[in-house]
């Protein structure tokens, strides 16, 4: 075969090095796809494994750990050549280009991260290769420009810095994919106006930009921000006498052993069974995260009653934390916990929109349209649970329906009694003092003022999606190609719905 023959030809050059078999490109190809961190220990391991059953095939200088990564830089230095003589001939007819950052650790970087930048190329015949074209050490530089040049320089490397390879690739260069780093989007702009000027599509990834619009809509509104920097994200500042912080609520039950026995004390005085605080305890709190925001409304809609109950014995009992368990009290307020109910129905629908774009789990949801018809029933279903209006009809928000028992409101309401005050006196001081609803029409108020901070949040996050993933209206247009959502829906109108553009 001409690729094996170039391979072994190219892993035989150089002094001290003889001549590579079959075998041992066979073996070092296995090592390679491996899930072995030590792939050259590795390697050997293997080659002396075979030798025993045909020693005449792979002889002991073979066996040498070093010929390991000689033979995959000659499989590189193939694959490499053939693109570019592939982009050199004209065969390739367009190029995308992804960028997204490992976490690997390097003493000398401060973000300790590498960027890896993969291609596409798309021939003549419709054939797709793709291949990693660098592997960038970042320096500690996040800036979009920094980004640009990095790539500038990945492309002059593949080329090995001839002129008419630089602008080739540069002038196939039509779409660029980025995660959702901020900056890389921006950095492809910039490379457009540099060096790639028929660079028509910059996209990000879908699952990241989901989530990351999810969260700029919920801090878009102030108070559903400071609520969370408040039972989610602030730091803890230590203990310091009457000053000692625990920071967020939720940080705090997971750093302490003593928080956690005590609510876990009052949960089973509720409930024998708490199916969510074994995910509470799992949880990173970085706003990065995926579904921090989601299990941590859902822990506080479903343990109302025992995290006050917690909070109340910790101001009783630890002087220390005096100030922090009133802070918290008073964040959970029955207007907040609402919202927080709310927040987490928003935060369920936004989960099953963002996960169906994981590739962990193997998603069907790859194409641009199936992406619509995605988009499209996320739409539906948030419509449905938060909207009085669905096209010309009023309805009621399915979030505010009786009918509705499995939703977060619903089940806050049985678990904790919104309609009663509720205070806490120690020493003649008030510790905490929640009013409450007083009947069902102040329930009602109460829920329609929360319920208008998530509309607007809805507004939002649908605005963003249909910016990002729309792709400026393309996912839309292909949609009626989707016949797998035909198929599922057997109606036209699946496909093309108009009120929900």
């Amino acid at each position: 075969m001409p690729f094996t023959e170039d391979c072994k030809e190219r892993s035989s050059t150089g002094a001290g090095f003889r001549a590579v078999s079959i075998s041992q490109l066979r073996i070092s190809l296995e090592t390679l796809h491996s899930p072995v961190g030590a792939q050259a220990a590795e390697y050997q391991r293997r080659c002396e494994s075979q030798r025993k059953l045909a020693p005449e095939r792979i002889p002991l200088h073979h066996c040498d750990p070093k010929v390991h990564g000689r033979i995959l830089h000659a499989y590189a230095d193939v694959l490499f050549q053939r693109a570019r003589v592939e982009l050199k001939g004209g065969r390739v007819q367009c190029i995308a280009l992804a960028q997204d950052e490992t976490q690997v650790q390097l003493q000398h970087d401060v973000r300790k991260g590498i960027e890896l930048i993969r291609a596409r190329f798309v021939l003549a015949n419709f054939e797709v290769k793709h291949f990693m074209l660098d592997v960038i050490d970042t320096g500690g530089r996040k800036d979009a420009l920094a980004k640009c040049k990095q790539l500038q320089e990945a492309i002059s490397r593949f080329a090995e810095g001839d002129s008419v390879l630089i602008q080739a690739f540069t002038e196939k260069l039509q779409v660029f994919c980025s995660d959702g780093e901020a900056a890389e989007p921006l950095s492809a702009r910039f490379l457009k106006e540099a060096a790639a000027p028929n660079l028509r599509s910059v996209v990000r990834c879908t699952m990241h930009c989901a989530q990351k619009s999810l969260e700029n809509s919920i801090h878009s509104s102030s108070v559903a921000t400071e609520l969370l920097n408040t039972l989610v994200y602030a730091y803890s500042s230590g203990r310091h006498g009457q000053d000692s912080d625990m920071g967020g609520l939720a940080r705090a039950i997971r750093n302490s052993e003593k928080l956690k026995t005590c609510f876990e004390r009052h949960v089973q005085a509720v409930n024998d069974v708490d199916k969510i605080f074994s995910k509470a305890h799992a949880m990173n709190f970085a706003p990065q995260r995926f579904n921090t925001i989601l299990e941590m409304m859902q822990f506080v809609s479903l343990h109302a009653g025992p995290l006050i109950s917690m909070l109340t014995e910790v101001h009783h009992a630890d002087p220390a934390l005096h100030n922090w368990s009133k802070k918290m009290l008073q964040a959970l307020c029955p207007d907040n916990l609402v919202l927080c109910a709310l927040l987490a129905e928003l935060a369920a629908c936004a989960a099953k929109y963002c996960h169906a774009f994981d590739a962990v789990k193997k998603s069907r949801y790859t194409s641009m349209t199936q992406t619509a018809a995605l988009l499209l029933q996320l739409k539906q279903e948030l419509h449905k649970l938060f909207a009085f209006q669905q096209g010309e009809s009023m309805q009621e928000p399915l979030c505010l329906a009786d009918r509705y028992t499995a939703g977060y409101l619903q089940s806050l309401q049985r678990s904790y009694n919104l309609l009663v005050d509720q205070a806490v006196v120690k020493n003649k001081k008030l510790v905490f003092y929640h009013p409450g609803a007083k009947n069902r029409d102040g329930l009602r108020s109460m829920v329609a003022k929360a319920l208008g901070t998530v509309q607007a949040i809805v507004e939002n996050y649908l605005g963003a999606l249909d910016a990002e993933h729309g792709f400026e209206g393309l996912a839309w247009s292909l949609q009626p190609f989707d016949c797998e959502s035909w198929e599922r829906s057997c109606r036209d109108d699946a496909l093309f719905p108009p009120q929900m553009m």
